[in-house]
């Protein structure tokens, strides 16, 4: 049995006394008879049906301040959606039929079961949705492997850039294979590869006159500051000693 087996919809204006009785003739009037169109016609879907009111006020015996005024109740009592809509307006109406059975106290298998079936089904679906994009955002998660993958290759590529810099500002009889330079600059963690294009200036003003081959420059870490320092240390003795010399010479030519 469903809502409108218990309402008696098959007399032409039925009106159900308890219900009646609670929220007035004319409010009931109008549910019952949209209930009737909803499930005679329009079979219970979920998300309601249209209806113009002058097609209602032509089967009804009520005027159109009752219409509206009645309307306006079963809004206010949560038992009706109506919303205006289209062109030539009409109202589209949704009916709660789990607050109808809890206003006249009635239980029954499966209320309304063709609107909650539906209904049912559409939650269903929704959840089925919900799952299936969930998995999806799980599965598109990159793993560890991924991300490392991709910062592996995002430094590779700006050690790349790095490189062809020093290739650019480096002795062309002294670069050798560049590709064999670049497979040995890519071993460099970010850091010294950046130091080893800042030192370039420092490390040719030292070496002027014997530059190592860029390979070399590279696996040998002439960039390092161990390496810069070592050689400025030596440079400095050098002149020191080139100094003494030069005076010694100059002493005896006084």
């Amino acid at each position: 049995m469903n809502i409108k087996q218990i309402l008696g919809a098959n007399a032409h204006w039925t009106v159900n006394k308890e219900l009646a009785s609670k929220i007035g003739l004319m409010p009931t009037l109008l549910l019952q008879h949209l209930i009737d169109l909803d499930q005679s016609f329009f079979e219970g879907k979920a998300g309601g049906f249209y209806q113009q009111q002058s097609r209602l006020l032509k089967d009804l015996p009520i005027t159109l301040n009752h219409l509206r005024q009645s309307t306006k109740k079963l809004v206010e009592l949560e038992l009706l959606e109506a919303k205006r809509k289209g062109v030539p307006p009409k109202y589209f109406y949704i009916i709660n039929y789990d607050n109808l059975c809890r206003l006249i106290g009635v239980t029954f298998k499966g209320a309304d079961s063709k609107r909650l079936e539906s209904e049912q089904e559409r939650l269903r679906i929704k959840e089925e949705e919900e799952t299936k994009n969930k998995d999806k955002t799980i599965l598109d998660v990159p793993s560890q492997d991924d991300i490392k993958c991709k910062i592996d290759k995002f430094n590779d590529d700006i050690k790349g850039q790095i490189y062809f810099k020093i290739v650019d500002n480096y002795p062309a009889n002294r670069i050798g294979n560049r590709q064999h330079g670049l497979k040995k600059f890519k071993t460099l963690s970010i850091d010294n590869a950046k130091l080893a294009v800042i030192n370039l200036k420092r490390y040719l003003k030292l070496s002027e006159g014997f530059h190592k081959s860029l390979q070399n420059y590279i696996t040998e870490e002439c960039w390092s500051e161990p390496w810069l320092k070592a050689e400025e240390t030596k440079n400095n003795k050098k002149d020191i000693t080139n100094t003494k010399t030069f005076n010694a010479t100059y002493d005896d030519l006084t």
